[in-house]
């Protein structure tokens, strides 16, 4: 009987030197039906050259191996353009600098969402990995053994983490919630967030406590110091809370109302740090302005919680 077939978007962008990690891991996997969409975000170096090199042996490994090209849109738009290629029944998304950490890393995934269909995703545990001298650092979390997940992610509770490739989901469950294949755009990705929030809504995920992914720690990541103006991190802040508010109203089983909560919920809590963020740039202005709405969002809640 053939296995289910798992689904990998891999996001690329200037990975020449950095993605032959996370293709050889996959191609070390002891699971045996695999498709993997590799998608070149407009790459200015030699990342589509890197990856026509791994054809063969992807056909080799007899796994499927598509890759598409794009002009330079970001990472959340790569991640929805690569939905809609998906085949698999399971679905992993990893970063083009991360990588498995062991050979039955997928396997071990499979194992769980086959044998148990009480679980829309299965996540495992990650590291750290120093980009200069390799060293692993395990990534510590609460609740390991938690299994309803939707309100730590919301809150962002109990030091919970997504890293992108640590997580396998279900493909029904999120195409059934996301209807029209698609997450909500945003030049600085939050993929991560609007692929979990609708599959974990209502549904459990497991956690195998084993530290079977990489996550590269890059010196030179973009999103460091691109926040560091009060204009930036504030333009951040409402970009967050359209991306959540937009993957809130994506999910389809979740009714209007508590629709409603949940969007009044992020205005409140995101108007309360854009608040501390004026305070603490010494603009007393803005500091006021997002504190009245902060309270007005807050008396929206307590309104519908009365109905």
């Amino acid at each position: 009987m053939k296995k289910p077939l798992v689904s990998i978007i891999i996001p690329c962008y200037n990975v020449e030197f950095l993605i032959f990690r996370l293709l050889d891991s996959i191609l070390l996997q002891n699971y045996s039906n695999v498709e993997v969409i590799a998608i070149d975000d407009g790459s200015t170096d030699h990342t589509s050259q890197v990856l026509q090199s791994y054809v063969d042996k992807f056909k080799d490994k007899k796994y499927d191996f598509h890759i598409y090209e794009q002009i330079n849109q970001g990472l959340s738009t790569t991640i929805n353009n690569g939905l809609k290629y998906v085949r698999g029944e399971y679905l992993l998304w990893p970063d083009a600098d991360d990588w498995f950490d062991d050979d039955t890393t997928i396997t071990s995934m499979v194992y769980v969402l086959n044998n148990h269909p009480e679980y829309s995703c299965v996540r495992v545990m990650a590291n750290y990995v120093d980009e200069i001298t390799m060293t692993k650092t395990p990534i510590a979390i609460q609740n390991k053994s938690k299994e309803d997940l939707f309100e730590d992610f919301y809150y962002w509770n109990n030091n919970i983490w997504a890293p992108a490739g640590s997580h396998m989901i279900r493909t029904a469950k999120l195409f059934s919630e996301l209807t029209d294949r698609s997450i909500f755009t945003n030049k600085d990705g939050g993929q991560n967030y609007q692929l979990l929030l609708p599959v974990l809504y209502k549904n459990r995920c497991y956690t195998i406590q084993k530290h079977i992914y990489n996550i590269l720690v890059r010196n030179g990541s973009h999103s460091r110091g691109a926040y560091a103006n009060y204009s930036h991190q504030i333009k951040r802040w409402y970009d967050s809370v359209e991306l959540i508010i937009h993957t809130i109203n994506n999910i389809s089983s979740m009714d209007n109302q508590t629709k409603i909560w949940y969007s009044a919920m992020t205005h409140q809590r995101y108007y309360l740090i854009m608040a501390n963020t004026a305070k603490r740039h010494h603009k007393p202005i803005e500091y006021f302005r997002f504190i009245i709405k902060y309270f007005f969002e807050k008396i929206k809640i307590l309104i519908n919680c009365s109905l």
